[in-house]
């Protein structure tokens, strides 16, 4: 069945795209300083920095620290967010991506170290000795709820904390 739809003058749900100057001029500016490639450098360095910071935590402590994923997920959204300057959705998903990369990193190396001392070997000997597949194996085999949990969180923040407010840059109010 086909249907009609006309403009009375009420505020129905479609409506006619923009033109280009009806757009806020101020919006256009927020996306043209828009960085994907830095947003992306950024938050590949933020995820490295992160997964290093959760090895080194787990050697002190000698335990594996899930908590950090949070960590990770905060440091790859802010990282994003100051460098790519975004506003659209892309950014992110970008960051939620980096966040559990970032995660899943950082947990291989905390396991890999945790093992290498249990094993009484060096961190150089276990990754010659292992294949990486045995190690992954392990890692998922010691996950317990609340590390998933981590790691939505992680995943949450790394979004949502990559994307600029267009309404607050621009001062809205609506």
């Amino acid at each position: 069945m086909e249907e009609n739809y006309q403009n009375d003058g009420e505020n129905n749900d479609l409506e006619e795209p923009l033109e280009d100057e009806e757009i806020d001029p101020r919006l256009l500016q927020l996306l043209s300083e828009q960085n994907f490639d830095f947003a992306l450098l950024a938050g590949i360095g933020a995820a490295l920095f992160g997964a290093f910071l959760w090895f080194i935590i787990a050697a002190i402590t000698e335990h594996p620290a899930g908590w950090m994923s949070m960590g990770i997920g905060l440091l790859v959204g802010f990282s994003i967010r100051y460098f790519g300057n975004g506003i659209e959705r892309i950014f992110g998903i970008l960051g939620a991506i980096l966040s559990l990369m970032g995660c899943l990193l950082g947990n291989f190396l905390a396991i890999v170290m945790l093992v290498s001392y249990s094993e009484e070997v060096s961190i150089l000997d276990l990754l010659t000795s292992h294949s990486f597949g045995t190690l992954f194996s392990i890692m998922f085999e010691s996950l317990q709820w609340f590390d998933l949990l981590f790691y939505g969180i992680a995943i949450l923040a790394g979004y949502f904390l990559a994307i600029k407010s267009a309404r607050l840059e621009i001062g809205y109010s609506e």
